[in-house]
């Protein structure tokens, strides 16, 4: 499926930005666990913990969506394609 000019510039633009914020989704433990224990923080404070949980569970959540949301994607061609597959039961 080939996408139009304007939905690649619109992808080229935030590609960045929305991998930085899948980036923040997958790095919100303060701690890393091995198999003889746990190396990090448990507690990191009000005040980190709070712009951690803003980020990494808040504005960066938006960031999956936001790859579909511009992209365009039609989605009766999505649902035509479900019943194609559904039928061959």
């Amino acid at each position: 499926m080939k996408i139009d000019k304007t939905s690649s510039e619109r992808l080229s633009v935030l590609r960045f930005p929305l991998i930085v914020g899948v980036v923040f989704i997958h790095a919100y433990s303060t701690e890393v666990g091995f198999s003889n224990g746990a190396v990090g923080t448990i507690d990191s404070g009000y005040l980190v913990g709070f712009m951690r949980d803003l980020i990494s569970q808040g504005l960066a959540r938006l960031a999956v969506p936001q790859f579909f949301f511009y992209l365009d994607i039609s989605f009766s061609l999505i649902f035509t394609h479900l019943s194609k597959i559904t039928s061959r039961k």
